[in-house]
């Protein structure tokens, strides 16, 4: 199974890593990867175009997503409340393993930018990836004729650490298997 080198190295390495460095009490207080957003905006309310993005959800992720709607009227985009907006999908502990092991052996390698994580906000414990290419995720790329005409997609993996040298160090051993 695929989960599983992640998930080993997170158990083996990582964690020893985090206990030697931070001197933890409780297992319970060491940071990990706690739940994933994945989420498409569309700036209309067409169900013909926000139906692929829903779909292109499903495929990435491999979990059912949900229409979000405009919470209050845009005028500009002649949007009323209670329109769809865009999809998302969100995933659990397990999920969120199985979706950042795909993202770093099959879509960072893609990228033609370098990825740039902005950790000035002490409050944001998240590593947020934001994409205007989403053909990069492999199961996109292979049904591109259905998704060519798809938004950008918005990746949000929360992180559960009390402070910034703590999440700063777990992505710096994240960062070993890129």
């Amino acid at each position: 199974m695929q989960i599983q080198f992640l998930k080993n190295f997170f158990n083996k390495t990582i964690k020893y890593d985090l206990i030697n460095k931070f001197n933890y009490n409780s297992s319970k207080k060491i940071p990990f990867l706690t739940t994933s957003v994945l989420h498409i905006k569309c700036k209309t309310t067409d169900i013909r175009k926000l139906a692929p993005s829903l779909l292109a959800l499903n495929l990435i992720s491999q979990q059912n997503g949900i229409m979000t709607k405009a919470k209050k009227p845009i005028l500009l985009l002649k949007i009323r409340k209670g329109n769809p907006i865009g999809c998302k999908t969100r995933l659990t502990k397990k999920q969120t393993f199985y979706l950042f092991e795909s993202i770093i052996t099959d879509v960072f390698p893609r990228l033609k930018k370098v990825i740039k994580i902005n950790l000035e906000n002490k409050i944001n414990k998240t590593l947020s990836y934001h994409t205007k290419e989403i053909s990069i995720f492999p199961e996109i790329e292979e049904n591109f004729s259905a998704f060519h005409s798809l938004s950008n997609l918005d990746v949000n993996i929360a992180i559960n650490s009390n402070r910034k040298v703590e999440l700063v160090f777990l992505l710096k051993s994240l960062q070993q298997l890129f």
